[in-house]
C-alpha cells in the first residue's frame, strides 16, 4: 500500500483494482491532510472513478485520483 500512496502523490492519477484504491483511500487523506510543509499538498481529497472489468481475470478496475484544492 505505501508503494502506491507514494506512486499516487507523485503522479496524481494511477489506475489499480477497485478494492486496493479503496483500501488506498484513507490512507492518502490522511497524509495530504497531515503534511502542513508543503501547502499546496496540505488539502485535498481524492476521487474513484470506476473502470470496466479487466479481461484477464475480470478484476474490478478503478482510476484514483487526488483533487487539490
Amino acid at each position: 500500500m505505501s508503494s502506491l500512496a507514494k506512486s499516487l502523490m507523485t503522479h496524481k492519477k494511477i489506475k489499480t483494482t477497485e478494492a486496493k484504491a479503496k483500501e488506498l483511500r484513507p490512507m492518502v487523506e490522511k497524509l495530504m491532510t497531515r503534511d502542513k510543509k508543503n501547502p499546496r499538498a496540505g488539502g485535498g481529497y481524492t476521487r474513484i472513478i470506476k473502470l470496466p472489468r479487466r479481461k484477464s481475470d475480470g478484476s474490478k478496475m478503478a482510476v484514483i485520483e487526488v483533487i487539490e484544492k
